[in-house]
């Protein structure tokens, strides 16, 4: 979500540990005052391995609030 009062720009992506590579899951995406960006549904899965993580960046400072659901299992 935007918690600015202006149109920021955003990126979202996923850092692979094991490739040493990173995924854009959104690039340059454009986020109205206020707006939303759902990326991921409860009907798509991401799997993260050791070390991966899940990154997003604006073009604002302290702009973008950022909530990621997740299930932990054993392997």
């Amino acid at each position: 979500t935007n918690t600015s009062d202006s149109e920021i720009t955003f990126d979202l992506r996923y850092y692979n540990a094991s490739a040493n590579t990173s995924i854009y899951l959104a690039k340059n995406g454009v986020l109205a005052a206020g707006g939303q960006h759902v990326n991921v549904s409860n009907t798509n899965t991401l799997v993260l391995n050791v070390n991966d993580y899940i990154a997003a960046s604006s073009s604002a400072d302290s702009s973008i609030d950022a909530i990621v659901t997740y299930e932990e299992s054993d392997v």
